[in-house]
C-alpha cells in the first residue's frame, strides 16, 4: 500500500510541478501586467550599473559555492564558465529590458550594442568575482583576466601621456 502511494504521489508530482513552474515563469494573471509600450523607459544611471553588477558577482560567488547532490545528479561545483555566463546574460538583459540598452553618464545618454555590453559585463563581474571569492574562481580565468587588464592599463597610460602633451 505503501509504494502505491509512493506511486501515486510520484506520478503526480511529475504532472503537476511543470504546470507550477510555467506559472511562475510565464505569471497567472496576465491581465494585471503592464505593457512594455505603456511604461517609461530610461537610462540606466551609475548605481543601477553597480547593482546589477554586484548581482552578477553575487550569483557567480554563489553558484561556485555550492556543491550539488544526489538531488542533481552529480557531486561537484557549478562549472565558471556556466556561472560568468548566466550572470553576464542577466546584467545585459536587465539593461536592456528595463533600460532599452541605454546607459547615462555626466548626463550623456548613450545606446551601448548589446555585444560589447556583453563582454564588458563579464569582464566587470569576472573582476568582482576575482575580488570577492578569489578561492572559487579557476586560475586560467584570472590568468585571462590579468593579461586583458595589464592590455587595458598600458593603453590608458598611452593615453593620458598623449593627453598631458
Amino acid at each position: 500500500m505503501f509504494r502505491k502511494f509512493f506511486i501515486n504521489a510520484k506520478l503526480g508530482s511529475l504532472i503537476t510541478t511543470p504546470i507550477i513552474f510555467t506559472s511562475f515563469f510565464f505569471g497567472i494573471n496576465s491581465f494585471s501586467k503592464k505593457l512594455l509600450a505603456e511604461t517609461n523607459i530610461y537610462p540606466a544611471t551609475y548605481e543601477e550599473l553597480a547593482r546589477y553588477e554586484w548581482m552578477g558577482i553575487s550569483y557567480v560567488c554563489i553558484s561556485r559555492e555550492m556543491k550539488f547532490n544526489r538531488i542533481f545528479w552529480f557531486k561537484q561545483r557549478f562549472p565558471f564558465e556556466n556561472a560568468l555566463s548566466v550572470a553576464t546574460s542577466t546584467f545585459v538583459n536587465s539593461i536592456l529590458a528595463h533600460h532599452g540598452g541605454q546607459i547615462e553618464n555626466n548626463g550623456e545618454v548613450f545606446e551601448i550594442d548589446p555585444n560589447r555590453l556583453y563582454e564588458n559585463g563579464s569582464f566587470l563581474i569576472l573582476a568582482g568575482a576575482i575580488q570577492y571569492c578569489p578561492d572559487l574562481v579557476p586560475k586560467k580565468s584570472k590568468d585571462q583576466f590579468n593579461e586583458i587588464n595589464s592590455i587595458l592599463l598600458e593603453e590608458l597610460e598611452e593615453l593620458d601621456i598623449q593627453n598631458n602633451q
